[in-house]
């Protein structure tokens, strides 16, 4: 159900372009287009990943009527939501509304919302499932960026749907080296 049914300045639903991904057990969402394109970079080399996890940008799930259908759709048979915002809860509330309550519906769900900068951090990764120190961890993974930092995230995504307790400090963030040294 949409929170408003008309707002000034959101498309008409005749404008509005439905996402169709097929279903995986991991989503990820991100408003950063490089998490995408690193992600990619990492499954070539990860066939374990083919057909259980799919990506989106978060920009094609701007209108509420999209991300409705989204998470009755595809979101329907995930077990794991990763979200990633570059920007203020603001920036999407209606979304992380609505995927808390798809967090809620079933036990075995897994919601994690990591921010893009480390002062959304309190804002932001007490949202999700999992405990706010590892949301931390796992968004210093994917600022810091890399494909070494990508597959430890998939790692711990991993270790998440085994139902396994990641340890925080086995976890490290491998630094990438200065482009202008």
């Amino acid at each position: 159900m949409h929170r408003l049914a008309s707002c000034p300045g959101i498309d008409t639903p005749e404008d509005v372009v439905l996402v169709e991904q097929p279903p995986a057990d991991v989503l990820v969402l991100s408003s950063a287009a490089t998490d995408l394109s690193c992600l990619e970079a990492v499954l070539l080399a990860a066939p374990e990943w083919n057909n259980r996890i799919r990506a989106l940008h978060l920009d094609n799930l701007g209108h509420p009527a999209q991300l409705d259908h989204y998470l009755s759709t595809t979101a329907e048979q995930a077990r794991l939501i990763l979200v990633r915002l570059l920007g203020s809860r603001g920036h999407w509330s209606y979304g992380l509304e609505q995927l808390q309550r798809w967090s809620a519906a079933h036990v075995d769900r897994h919601l994690l919302v990591l921010a893009g900068t480390v002062d959304q951090q309190c804002d932001l990764h007490g949202i999700g499932t999992v405990l706010p120190d590892l949301a931390d961890r796992l968004a210093e993974l994917l600022r810091e960026g890399g494909e070494t930092n990508m597959a430890r995230l998939l790692g711990v995504l991993q270790d998440l749907l085994e139902g396994a307790s990641p340890e925080i400090d086995q976890i490290k963030v491998e630094p990438l080296p200065d482009p202008f040294p």
